[in-house]
């Protein structure tokens, strides 16, 4: 049988409402007494009756009336045969008292209502529904926030106008009524402007993006600068070394022609400028052979 999330309605209900914690406390104790005397009618009719004071109660009743209540649908679990129910009441009851543990002659091994015990305090409690704002009761208990979701509660909600409405909660399944009043506003919460203008993000158009991508890409956007001082070195000192070999070259070919002229003055001046040349153009070639030299110990090409 399935858990039923609601279990105030019955056309059984005997009770008048309004109804006080006083009046629930006697149908319960009732129900309890036809239970051990497996008195089956009794027990239905002083239910009947206990879940229509619930729905009518007029006072939010205190703790031991809240663990009656829990106990009394424990036992209906046990009535039923519903597993789930009874798991779900205990679960209720041990909140309101974790010190509660059935005994064996209500929970022998074995039984219902003994597995729905240990299903119980075994169970992972998790996040509950989050309440609206409002006055909201919780297993007699004030300021509520959420709504348990994995244990059966009395729920109660005081509205502004001084009526009190209640339920008892033991499924996944909500009354419509309570449902109602869950709905919590999804409105997005507004957001503040920013401190100072933000400029809107211009999209470039179609045939920019197809521009911007012919473009050549750099392979690197770290500086070049003295990224290939070796080739400079090498190029500079090939130059020089070009020039000094002309040098020498052009010295020698003065000093040929000094001795096919036979003029003293000329062959002299041809001499001293083909000297010239020569050492001129041997330094030259030095120095470029030394920034070659430079260039490969360097090695930054």
């Amino acid at each position: 049988m399935p858990v039923l999330a609601m279990l105030l309605i019955s056309q059984f209900a005997l009770a008048a409402c309004p109804a006080t914690a006083e009046m629930l406390r006697t149908d319960i104790e009732a129900a309890e007494q036809a239970y051990a005397d497996w008195s089956w009618e009794a027990f239905d009719q002083a239910l009947a009756s206990g879940r229509k004071e619930i729905e009518c109660l007029e006072e939010v009743p205190p703790l031991p009336d809240v663990q009656a209540v829990h106990r009394l649908f424990m036992l209906v679990g046990t009535r039923t045969q519903d597993l789930e129910l009874a798991q779900w009441a205990f679960g209720g009851l041990l909140a309101a008292d974790p010190t509660y543990a059935p005994d064996f002659v209500l929970a022998p091994k074995g039984s219902l209502l003994r597995t729905a015990y240990e299903r119980a305090t075994a169970a992972d409690p998790g996040p509950g529904h989050p309440l609206p704002p409002g006055e909201w009761y919780i297993d007699g208990q004030p300021g509520a926030t959420e709504l348990p979701a994995h244990r059966a509660s009395l729920v109660q909600q005081l509205s502004t106008d001084g009526t009190l409405s209640s339920w008892y909660v033991a499924g996944t399944e909500l009354p419509d009524v309570l449902a109602s009043r869950l709905v919590v506003s999804t409105e997005p919460e507004p957001v503040a402007p920013p401190p100072f203008p933000v400029e809107p993000a211009t999209t470039p158009a179609a045939g920019s993006l197809a521009d911007a991508a012919a473009l050549p890409v750099p392979a690197t956007t770290k500086s070049d600068k003295g990224a290939h001082r070796s080739r400079g070195l090498l190029v500079g000192g090939l130059a020089l070394a070009a020039v000094g070999v002309g040098g020498m070259a052009y010295g020698e070919l003065l000093e040929g022609q000094m001795d096919d002229t036979e003029v003293r003055r000329t062959a002299q001046s041809k001499y001293q400028l083909g000297l010239a040349t020569t050492f001129g153009g041997y330094a030259v070639s030095t120095a470029g052979g030394a920034m070659v030299v430079g260039a490969v110990v360097k090695g930054s090409w």
